[in-house]
């Protein structure tokens, strides 16, 4: 699909809009502001026309009487459903998004298109020890050996657990084609379904060709390694580099690829067919 298609006059099933960044694009795009509320009057109007008339040899005469009656019929809007859409047409029709995500620049407005995947940490992170139950509960525990075998893959699962209920609680998600990848955390709240029903219906991949538009954050590091601000280090206490540290080393668990863009996204939706 080509992506001036994707903000034309078609159809969209919408998975997440980021309202508040919408909108604040919306206020500084329209010089009232905000529109919330959308008011249509529409007025008819009827006249009619009633003549008398006399006539005699000599002299002729005639009454006109003519009456109008009016009626107002007014319609309230919700502007806000359709703000979303509104705000990419305009952005679309400024020039406003770069459409290849390798030629823009950090803190450009991009589209980009393909496959997602969406990983909620949150949800991992209160299913993960009743799943590990019933799988230590499967395991046999006849022999000397089932038992042993069975202890130690409980305190491998609890380790893991621990590690899952002390990470961030994160919906992340990934969008990706054959040459490139975005990655870029989302707000649950923003999410027009529940994210456990993404596990419930697909496995790796949600099917379809979705399309994100999104502000590019970050771009692929060079060289296999996160690129650092060394004049930066000049100025880092030993504690803020040891959280620095940390976090780098917690990116590599959980977080954007080395080789992946990084987006925050405005809207994440798909063509409807």
């Amino acid at each position: 699909m080509a992506h001036d298609e994707v903000v034309g006059n078609s159809l969209y099933d919408f998975i997440y809009i980021n309202h508040e960044a919408l909108s604040l694009y919306n206020a500084q795009l329209d010089k009232d502001g905000l529109l919330t509320h959308q008011v249509i009057t529409k007025s008819v109007s009827d006249q009619q026309k009633n003549q008398l008339g006399a006539s005699a040899k000599i002299i002729s005469g005639g009454l006109e009487n003519q009456s109008s009656v009016s009626e107002s019929m007014q319609s309230n809007f919700d502007a806000s459903r359709a703000m979303p859409l509104n705000v990419i047409r305009e952005l679309n029709r400024l020039g406003l998004i770069q459409k290849d995500i390798e030629k823009a620049k950090l803190g450009q407005i991009v589209l980009f298109s393909g496959r997602l995947q969406i990983v909620d940490y949150a949800l991992m992170a209160s299913l993960i020890r009743p799943a590990m139950h019933m799988h230590i509960h499967e395991m046999p525990s006849k022999t000397p050996n089932d038992k042993i075998n069975k202890k130690s893959k409980q305190a491998e699962l609890d380790a893991f657990a621990n590690l899952i209920e002390q990470m961030p609680k994160l919906v992340q998600f990934r969008l990706f084609d054959d040459n490139n990848s975005a990655w870029g955390t989302i707000s649950a709240g923003n999410l027009m379904v529940h994210s456990l029903d993404f596990v419930m219906k697909h496995s790796i991949t949600i099917p379809g060709q979705w399309h994100i538009l999104a502000v590019l954050d970050a771009v692929p590091d060079k060289d296999d390694e996160a690129e650092i601000d060394s004049a930066a280090l000049k100025y880092m206490t030993q504690m803020e580099s040891g959280y620095v540290e940390a976090f780098m080393h917690l990116r590599g668990m959980m977080g954007r690829r080395l080789k992946e863009y990084g987006v925050s996204p405005l809207a994440i939706f798909r063509k409807v067919e």
